[in-house]
This record gives structure tokens, sequence and C-alpha cells, in this order.
């Protein structure tokens, strides 16, 4: 069950051998309270592992950060290893959106903001602007960051893809997925 007011979620698992999995919410973690052994993840503060025994039940819930604490991600493309980045640092709407090395710039890491729908806003840390797909847009267009309008082309879905641990980011508004142009791995592709 989900509360998105309360940014909890719960589950109730139950193993058929004992065992210990990693849990892994990649807007962070708070909390999670459980009956199970919970212990530290060398995944970092978004993972931990917890211990099952075979057979029996036991209810998982995890506690979201919250507000101006939450969790900040960088989202890096699969295939070129970089990362997701406001050209030139800007603070302006309509600013372009490409792919860079990290380098820990606060124009490279995004708050993900949650919408009623379950989907996502992507908020630029320095700018505070979100990601936006330019209305109408269609295949090919060029993403930028605008200021938070509401507008579904605004909203983005994690979608997993076929690969453990990856997801495709997929506007709301047309459907389309976030993509290097070209599928290139240079720095500055849009």
């Amino acid at each position: 069950s989900w509360d998105l007011p309360g940014r909890t979620a719960t589950v109730t698992l139950t193993s058929a051998v004992t065992q210990a999995i990693t849990f892994i919410s990649r807007r962070g973690i708070a909390s999670i309270t459980t009956s199970a052994t919970v212990t530290s993840s060398p995944l970092g503060p978004q993972a931990r592992v917890i211990s099952l025994t075979a057979g029996q039940q036991v209810q998982v819930t995890v506690s979201l950060p919250t507000g101006t604490g939450s969790a900040v991600s960088r989202l890096v493309n699969r295939r070129s290893g970089k990362v997701l980045d406001v050209n030139g640092g800007s603070t302006a709407d309509g600013a372009s959106i490409i792919q860079w090395p990290w380098s820990g710039s606060t124009n490279q890491q995004w708050r993900l903001l949650p919408n009623s729908d379950g989907s996502l806003r992507l908020s630029c840390l320095r700018s505070a602007k979100v990601l936006d797909s330019p209305g109408g847009s269609g295949q090919g267009a060029a993403l930028v960051q605008w200021a938070d309008n509401g507008g579904t082309n605004q909203w983005w879905n994690l979608v997993p893809a076929t690969t453990s641990g990856y997801h495709r980011l997929v506007n709301v508004s047309n459907g389309l997925c976030a993509d290097v142009d070209g599928g290139s791995t240079a720095d500055g592709a849009r």
C-alpha cells in the first residue's frame, strides 16, 4: 500500500527461503519499520538489507525523506555513463539539457518531486526549475528546464527497463523516453 501524502509505502513479504534481500528506494530512505533485522547496505543511504526467515510473513514500512532534506539524485545515462546536466549551470527558462561527466555540480543534481498520479517532476537543485519536454514537442525535440507550471509535459515516469536496476524516463504528456541524441557518448550531447 502507498500513502503519498504521508510519504510511506508498506509491503508484506513471505520468503520461501531464509535470505537477505536488498531493498532500494531511489528517492532515499528516511526509515524502515519492520520486525525483521535491518542493516545498512554498501549501496548507500538509498538501500537497506532486510533478513527474511523462510515461511515467516513480515510487514515492511518504508518512510521516504520529505522537504528540503529530501534525497537528491543524479541521472546517469547507461550507455555513456554521463549525467543529466543543465548546460552551463544556467538558471534561465529554456536552458538546454545535455549530458556531461559527473562533477558534483548542483546543475547535475535533481530532486524527484512526486505528483498525485505517481509520476515525478525532476527539479534541478541549482535552478529549482524542472525538466521539460516543450509543449507539443515530438520525437527528437530537445529537452529544456522551465519553471514548474504543472503541465504534464513536465511530468515523468521512471519505468523499469528489462535490465535489472535501470529505468527509462518516460514523459507523461507525449509518452516518449528521454534519450541522448543519436546515442552519442560525447560531452554536451543533447
